[in-house]
C-alpha cells in the first residue's frame, strides 16, 4: 500500500485522518522501528496495531532474536 494523503480512503473502506500523539524520542524511534520489522509504515503499523491486527510483542520478540542472532555471529 502506498502513503496516503489524509482524507485518502484506505484498504480498510474508511477514510484516514491526520492524528496527533505525544511521545518521547525514544518512544518514537522504538515504533519507527517496530514499523520497520513489520515492512510498513508507521502510520500503517499504528493501524494494524490498533486494529489487532499485530501485537509488538511478537515484533519486539522477532526483533531480539534477530538481534541476538547478529551477536553469537
Amino acid at each position: 500500500m502506498s502513503n496516503l494523503k489524509p482524507g485518502s480512503e484506505s484498504d480498510y473502506g474508511e477514510v484516514k485522518k491526520r492524528r496527533s500523539i505525544a511521545v518521547t524520542d525514544t518512544g518514537y524511534e522504538g515504533l519507527r522501528l517496530l514499523a520497520q520489522a513489520c515492512g510498513c509504515s508507521l502510520s500503517e503499523y499504528l493501524e494494524r496495531l490498533g486494529r489487532g491486527m499485530v501485537c509488538a510483542t511478537d515484533v519486539t520478540n522477532d526483533m531480539r532474536s534477530h538481534s541476538q542472532s547478529n551477536l553469537t555471529k
